[in-house]
C-alpha cells in the first residue's frame, strides 16, 4: 500500500492510498534471436504441470536467463519418472510454442522448498537485478 503525495480528488480528509496488488512471479527469457525479451506468465507453466496426473506438488524456478529446473513431488501412487516425462514434454511443448525452445529444462533432485513465510511460490523467477 502506498499513500499518495496528493489528497484524494473526491474531497475526502483522510490520507489517500494506492492499494499495490500481489506482483506476478512472470518469468523473463532472452529472445532466441537476441532481440528483446520474452515473458512467461506462471498460470502458463502451473497450468502446464497441473495437467500431468500424478504431480503432488511442483516448483520451477529460473536458474539462469535461460534455465529452469522443475523441482516435483509426484503423489504417492504415481511412477516418478512417468511424472518427470510429462511435465518436461508440457514445459518444453509450452517453451516451444513461445519461441523459446532455447530455454534449458532440467530435473532437481530437491523437493519443492517453502518461502521463508511458509508458503510455496509454484514459480521462482531470477531476483530483480
Amino acid at each position: 500500500m502506498l499513500v499518495k503525495p496528493d489528497p484524494c480528488a473526491c474531497g475526502n480528509p483522510a490520507p489517500a492510498l494506492r492499494v499495490q496488488g500481489r506482483a506476478s512471479d512472470v518469468l523473463a527469457f532472452p529472445a532466441a534471436d537476441g532481440r528483446g525479451r520474452v515473458t512467461v506468465p506462471p498460470l502458463a507453466l502451473g497450468t502446464v504441470v497441473d495437467r500431468v496426473p500424478g504431480v503432488e506438488l511442483f516448483q520451477i524456478v529460473q536458474t539462469d536467463p535461460t534455465g529452469l529446473r522443475v523441482r516435483l513431488h509426484p503423489a504417492a501412487e504415481a511412477d516418478p519418472e512417468q511424472v518427470w516425462t510429462a511435465v518436461l514434454s508440457g514445459i518444453a511443448g509450452l517453451l516451444d510454442d513461445l519461441g523459446l525452445a532455447h530455454v534449458t529444462v532440467q530435473r532437481a533432485a530437491e523437493a519443492p522448498q517453502q518461502s521463508p513465510g511458509g508458503k510455496y511460490r509454484t514459480v521462482v523467477p531470477l531476483p530483480a537485478s
